[in-house]
């Protein structure tokens, strides 16, 4: 019962803190034109919409590694805030008993 309460509560504080922190929005600049099935048989055109492509797909899993990052180290101060919960309400319990 208490590790489910300690979880509820690491849950709720964590939601809060979400909810408090603003996320960057994604900023890779403007999304490359695509010329057309036609311009994609020039061969000048093709490469340069495949080099813009390739920047821009770079620029977006920059972006994505950096939340993920993000989502993981929440995740992980989430779970030592639960660790320590719990090791404090064990102290608690065991005190208790004496």
């Amino acid at each position: 019962m208490m590790k489910k309460t300690a979880l509820a509560i690491a849950a709720f504080a964590w939601l809060g803190v979400a909810q408090a922190q603003e996320v960057p929005k994604i900023d890779c600049g403007a999304k490359p034109d695509y010329p057309g099935r036609l311009g994609m048989s020039v061969d000048s055109k093709r490469k340069f919409f495949e080099r813009e492509m390739k920047k821009y797909g770079d620029c977006v899993k920059t972006y994505l590694d950096a939340r993920n990052k993000g989502i993981k180290d929440n995740e992980t101060a989430a779970k030592a805030a639960v660790e320590d919960y719990n090791a404090f309400m064990k102290q608690i319990q065991e005190a208790q008993k004496e």
